[in-house]
């Protein structure tokens, strides 16, 4: 057994036996089947613990993981407890003409930053625009903008993709001083790659139902 230094802007999470990593640096995921066997990796840690000395190598030799911590590597945040509550059934009442003028305006805010952009300057522009009045981040205080936007985004691009419609929201919210969590999660067998946004317990982009089937591995 060995253990390892993730690299900067590399995340990872253990599935049943099975480990994932995320190279967020170019938005790449390597699932290694049974290598948690002996092994660990959770969402939030910056080390890895393997049991095979191959694998170990070939992790190295990937820039993956190091041998002594990064000198730059931003906060690895812990993710959430576990989603209990999601806004499915809710309305936000008749979109006004101030709403559909603020949905433009996030929408030019945030084009800059995702069309044409890769992985790693989406989670870079995420990690620097942040809320800079979390007292506003109250439930009640969020819930309003996320209805309206859900009730505007099929009028937008691309709405069914889940990497856009969370970009969008998170940027809507903080244009607005307020913040939410950003959750990657995966699952394996097949493999799959998903994200949501998460205020406390409440699922904001999605269900609770859908969102437990992945398993954190990275939180912005």
């Amino acid at each position: 057994m060995s253990t390892w230094y993730l690299s900067a802007n590399v995340y990872a999470a253990r599935r049943d036996a099975d480990i994932v990593i995320l190279d967020a640096r170019r938005g790449d995921y390597y699932c290694m089947p049974n290598a948690g066997l002996g092994g660990h990796a959770s969402a939030g840690a910056a080390t890895i613990s393997v049991a095979s000395a191959d694998l170990a190598i070939g992790l190295v030799e990937g820039r993956l993981v190091q041998g002594v911590p990064p000198d730059h590597d931003p906060i690895r945040l812990q993710p959430p407890a576990p989603a209990s509550n999601d806004l499915k059934g809710l309305a936000a009442g008749p979109a006004k003409a101030a709403d559909m003028a603020d949905f433009i305006m996030t929408f030019l805010d945030m084009a800059p930053h995702y069309y044409g952009r890769g992985f790693n300057h989406l989670i870079s522009s995420a990690r620097g625009y942040r809320a800079e009045t979390p007292s506003l981040n109250a439930a009640a205080n969020v819930l309003k903008p996320v209805l309206t936007f859900h009730q505007l985004l099929p009028l937008a691009p691309f709405p069914g993709v889940c990497l856009y419609r969370s970009f969008f929201l998170l940027r809507h919210l903080r244009r607005r001083g307020l913040h939410a969590v950003w959750m990657f999660g995966v699952r394996t067998w097949p493999f799959e790659a998903h994200c949501w946004l998460q205020l406390g317990d409440t699922v904001l982009d999605d269900t609770v139902d859908h969102t437990a089937g992945y398993t954190p591995i990275m939180v912005i």
